[in-house]
C-alpha cells in the first residue's frame, strides 16, 4: 500500500497507474522535479514586495533535481499526505523511507538537497540583512541632515522671536517711563493751578478741578 502510494517515476512525475494520492490530482500533476520549489506545496504567502520567492532563491542554489529525481520537497509532500495523517512520527518515517527505498532513492541525495536549500535561505537572509543595514544607515543619515536643518531653522526663528519679545519689553519700559514723567507734569500743573485759585477760593470753588472742568466746557 505504502509502496504504491508513493511510487514516482524517475522524472519526479507520478506514474499514470500509481498517482500520488497524497495530494489532489491537479497538484500532483504540477509538482515536478524540474520545479524544485514545489510551489503548489509551498505557496508564497506573507512575502513582502521586494523579496524573492522561495522558487527563485532555491533556483539559484540548486541545479535541478538530485539524480534520483526526488527532492526534500518531494519528501515534504509525502509527509503531508492525508494517508499518513494520525500516524506517529516513527510510522511516518518508516513509510516514507520504505517508499524512497522502493524508488531507489539515496537518502544522502535528499539530505544534500535539503542542505543546499537551507544554505540558500541563510545566504539570502544574510544578503537581506546587509541591504537592511545599508537602508537603515542611509535613512539615518538623511534624518540627521533633516534634524540639523530643523535645528538651524528653529534657532533662527527662536532668535527672531526673542528679538520681538525684547522689543516689546523695551517699548513697555518706555511707556512706563513716560507715565512717570506725565505724572510729574500733572503734579506741576496742579501745583501752579492751586496757587492761582488760593486767592479766590471763596468765589471760585477753590479747586483746580473746577478750572479744568471749565476749560473742558469751553472746548
Amino acid at each position: 500500500m505504502v509502496r504504491r502510494l508513493f511510487q514516482f517515476k524517475r522524472d519526479g512525475m507520478p506514474s499514470d497507474d500509481n498517482r500520488f494520492d497524497g495530494l489532489p490530482e491537479d497538484t500532483t500533476t504540477a509538482l515536478t522535479l524540474s520545479d524544485p520549489s514545489g510551489e503548489d506545496v509551498y505557496p508564497e504567502q506573507g512575502l513582502s514586495a521586494g523579496f524573492d520567492s522561495f522558487r527563485e532563491i532555491y533556483g539559484r542554489a540548486t541545479e535541478g533535481a538530485p539524480p534520483s529525481g526526488y527532492t526534500v520537497l518531494t519528501v515534504s509532500s509525502m509527509l503531508n499526505s492525508p494517508h499518513l495523517a494520525g500516524m506517529s512520527t516513527e510510522s511516518k518515517r518508516g513509510s516514507i523511507m520504505m517508499a524512497l527505498d522502493a524508488a531507489g532513492v539515496h537518502v544522502t541525495d535528499i539530505l544534500q538537497d535539503a542542505m543546499l536549500r537551507q544554505r540558500a535561505l541563510e545566504e539570502y537572509e544574510e544578503q537581506q540583512q546587509k541591504k537592511l543595514r545599508a537602508f537603515e544607515a542611509a535613512k539615518g543619515e538623511a534624518n540627521r541632515k533633516l534634524q540639523a536643518e530643523l535645528d538651524r531653522i528653529t534657532s533662527e526663528y527662536m532668535t527672531k522671536i526673542q528679538s520681538n519679545v525684547d522689543e516689546v519689553a523695551r517699548q513697555q519700559d518706555a511707556y512706563r517711563a513716560w507715565l512717570k514723567t506725565k505724572q510729574q507734569e500733572s503734579n506741576t500743573l496742579s501745583a501752579a493751578s492751586s496757587i492761582c485759585t488760593q486767592s479766590n477760593s471763596a468765589t471760585t470753588g477753590s479747586s483746580f478741578s473746577v478750572a479744568m472742568e471749565a476749560q473742558a466746557a469751553r472746548r
